[in-house]
């Protein structure tokens, strides 16, 4: 179970979850993304028993086999943006979640569900500092994911696209 002081679940959970923010967020604009970014002295990470959790809450969902095939990936894929905001300054909560999902995505640290686990990290990561994404749908995010583990598209290129769908929460 997610941390109760964090967790913004209830947002995060099931299909239709991103037209639940629309009364509650408004859309950053690029001023405002940069005043969030270099206000942001320490992010609140998520912890290893954090994304256990999202992961578990996935396969619960959509089914998929269960089980941690490497804890070490896991555990890496979880760290790739701690080590680029205090070794690269890296300020940008975007590029921050980015970086968690599609680490997470990429290790295959997980038997199943590692790209659902890797979008829902990012999700539940950008919430607990503040943001959100309104996106259009829910496989829109799949298929950027896909694309960007594909390598048909860059990290960087991914934050574009989505920067587009960034919100602040109120």
């Amino acid at each position: 179970m997610l941390n109760s002081r964090r967790s913004v679940s209830p947002l995060t959970r099931g299909r239709g979850h991103t037209s639940t923010v629309r009364s509650y967020g408004r859309r950053l604009t690029s001023a405002f993304r940069n005043r969030l970014s270099t206000s942001l002295v320490e992010p609140e990470w998520l912890t290893l028993d954090d994304v256990l959790a999202i992961h578990e809450d996935q396969i619960e969902r959509y089914g998929g086999p269960e089980g941690v095939r490497d804890q070490g990936l896991v555990a890496s894929a979880i760290h790739r943006p701690q080590q680029m905001h205090h070794y690269d300054g890296e300020r940008d909560i975007l590029t921050l979640a980015i970086r968690l999902g599609i680490g997470i995505a990429a290790n295959h640290g997980f038997v199943d569900g590692n790209k659902r686990a890797g979008a829902f990290a990012m999700i539940e990561f950008l919430a607990i500092n503040g943001a959100w994404l309104e996106m259009p749908n829910d496989t829109r995010l799949a298929r950027l994911f896909l694309l960007t583990l594909g390598k048909r598209m860059g990290e960087e290129d991914l934050g574009d696209v989505l920067s587009k769908y960034l919100m602040v929460l109120d």
